[in-house]
C-alpha cells in the first residue's frame, strides 16, 4: 500500500502475509532511488488497509496543509516492468546453429 502524505512525499506500507503472527506491517518513505524505512513508526497488527491508512494519516498530521489530504496510491509498476525490452534475446544452446563445428 502507497499513501501520499498531503503531497509532499510517499509512505509505503508492507504488510507481512500470513497474518499477524509473522510480524508487525513495515512502513517506509519512498524516495527517488531508495526506500528509508521508518524504524519509529510501530503499526499495530490487526489493522485492515483502511485501519492503517488512517492510523498512518494520524501519525503525519504536523504536515496538513490546507486543500490537501493523504490519500492512497496505484500500485508502483516494478523496474522490471518499467525499462524492460521487450525484444527476445537468445542465448546459448537454444539456437539451432549453435551446434555447428560441433562432433555428433
Amino acid at each position: 500500500m502507497r499513501l501520499s502524505i498531503y503531497d509532499q512525499f510517499i509512505v509505503g506500507v508492507v504488510q507481512p502475509s500470513g497474518g499477524w503472527s509473522k510480524g508487525r506491517p513495515i512502513a517506509y518513505l519512498e524516495e527517488a532511488d531508495k526506500c528509508v524505512p521508518l524504524f519509529d513508526l510501530l503499526i499495530p497488527n490487526d489493522l485492515d488497509e483502511d485501519g492503517i491508512a488512517s492510523y498512518v494519516s494520524e501519525k503525519f498530521v504536523a504536515f496538513a496543509a490546507p486543500g490537501k489530504r493523504v490519500a492512497p496510491l496505484k500500485a508502483k509498476p516494478t523496474r522490471a516492468l518499467e525499462g524492460h525490452d521487450r525484444t527476445v534475446r537468445r542465448r546459448g544452446g537454444a539456437h539451432p546453429h549453435t551446434f555447428a563445428g560441433v562432433q555428433r
